[in-house]
């Protein structure tokens, strides 16, 4: 997997932003490792800019002759813009150092207009640069923010490879940047906030593999690792997808998910614990492990996917597995839920399957004799004496 390494973000600011990032600027960017990550017209559209990308942005590139916002009038002389960032330089660099590079053509009437130290700040750290020499300016840019060497920057680089894989879905590389960087402690209180994030990165790459067709639609997350290790009674890959997973990752898996699943709830009860361990030990390792885990399964399905171009057809296929325990048809309770006969199909979903549907069971939990429930259905009752999970089950045709 090629990915880019040392990636530098940058933010520009110029009213003429759209033509000076013509391809010669791009190749030149690549060149010196550095990502636009936001383009600005105005100080305004910076400022909104840089609200959302505080965290992740290494340095600034602004010109002197733009507005402070679209409802200026544009002259050639308009240094309101230039004006304003001057001026919130230090503010920006309160909590971390972002430097920031004037990149001009107009020289001639910046030294007009500033003679009393408004632009020591450029002139004494080499940050002047006149319009043409953008790729001297890459470069230092490179060299600065590289010797800056920040948490933020040093995280992007030392994980480069899994955010971006974790970049394909909405959600995933922002949450995984934020676990990367953020410094778990808290008072070790809110503990439960540290694993439902990594769990939520599963989630995502979960529903998608079911959007691909890479597992079957009514797999439940607990049992992903299941399928993966061909251990699940109802679904198997077909034969020349069997090895999609690798087997350590797939046992990694599930200790992920058993972790994580009662590491995102902070409730007594709890089979393994994990909250009160991580704040009885005060130890971040656990979820250093969790942590990692999700960054391998970001590069998992990142190599999944852009390694297979057809996901028009199944990669799983039911198992020959004609042992149901019962069969029959789907019945919709008054209350909303449904039953097989005798038998209540917990955790209904409408979208798995309807009144009328022939199903198969393949397992099912019996009541003891204190839990036996009687349920209506169209003036009917219906006595029910044993409880089917959904993946405990299959539609037949």
């Amino acid at each position: 997997m090629e990915m880019q390494k040392n990636v530098c973000n940058i933010i520009w600011v110029d009213d003429d932003i759209d033509t000076l990032y013509n391809d010669s600027c791009k190749r030149a960017l690549r060149r010196a490792g550095l990502k636009l990550i936001g383009k600005a017209h105005t100080f305004a559209e910076f400022t909104r800019i840089m609200d959302i990308c505080y965290d992740r942005v290494d340095a600034v590139i602004t010109d002197a002759n733009f507005s402070a916002d679209m409802q200026s009038p544009k002259t050639e002389r308009d240094l309101s813009g230039f004006v304003k960032i001057r001026e919130c330089i230090k503010a920006y660099n309160q909590k971390r150092t972002i430097p920031f590079y004037l990149y001009t053509g107009r020289s001639n009437v910046l030294n007009d207009k500033y003679d009393d130290g408004e632009l020591d700040y450029f002139d004494l750290n080499k940050r002047f640069f006149l319009k043409g020499d953008f790729e001297q300016m890459f470069e230092q840019i490179k060299e600065e923010v590289g010797d800056i060497n920040s948490p933020s920057y040093r995280i992007r680089t030392k994980y480069s490879a899994e955010l971006n894989a974790a970049s394909i879905l909405d959600g995933n590389e922002k949450t995984l940047f934020e676990a990367l960087l953020y410094k778990y402690s808290d008072e070790w209180k809110n503990t439960e906030d540290y694993f439902t994030p990594m769990r939520k990165i599963v989630e995502r790459i979960f529903s998608e593999c079911k959007a691909l067709q890479i597992i079957p639609n009514d797999l439940s997350l607990n049992s992903f690792h299941y399928f993966m290790m061909d251990k699940e009674k109802t679904y198997k890959l077909k034969d020349e997808y069997k090895d999609l997973m690798p087997k350590p990752l797939a046992h990694s898996l599930r200790f992920f998910l058993n972790i994580t699943q009662d590491g995102s709830h902070d409730t007594n009860g709890l089979t393994l614990g994990v909250n009160k361990y991580v704040r009885e030990t005060k130890n971040i390792n656990l979820f250093r492990s969790v942590l990692y885990i999700a960054m391998d399964m970001c590069l998992w399905f990142y190599d999944i996917r852009i390694s297979n171009d057809d996901f028009s057809l199944a990669k799983w296929e039911e198992r020959d597995n004609d042992n149901f325990e019962h069969k029959g048809v789907v019945r919709k309770l008054d209350n909303g839920g449904y039953v097989c006969d005798n038998y209540l199909l917990q955790y209904p979903k409408n979208e798995e399957y309807k009144e009328g549907d022939k199903i198969g069971i393949i397992k099912s939990t019996e009541n003891k004799p204190d839990k036996v429930f009687t349920y209506l259905c169209k003036n009917e009752e219906i006595r029910v004496d044993r409880f089917v999970l959904t993946r405990s089950l299959k539609i037949q045709n």
